[in-house]
């Protein structure tokens, strides 16, 4: 998981000579989890690429909102 976000990391543009443009990374619940636990671990880095400054981690939901979907399509029908 470290090395995936590693890699996303990459991706995100910089802003300044140290900086970088903060991006919405989404997952379930697992994933966010897992990937709060390793941004917290690698917390005190050196540099900002050792932080995984920039990622921010949000829970995105989505098979929920196909199960409710799903029901409305089957009560309507």
């Amino acid at each position: 998981m470290i090395s995936t976000l590693q890699q996303f990391h990459t991706y995100l543009p910089k802003i300044g000579d140290m900086q970088y443009d903060s991006q919405i990374f989404t997952g379930d619940q697992l994933t966010v989890e897992r990937a709060v636990n390793i941004i917290a671990s690698v917390s005190n880095g050196f540099t900002p690429e050792d932080r995984l400054e920039g990622i921010t981690i949000q829970i995105a939901d989505w098979y929920a909102g196909v199960k409710i979907l799903e029901v409305r399509i089957t009560i309507h029908l």
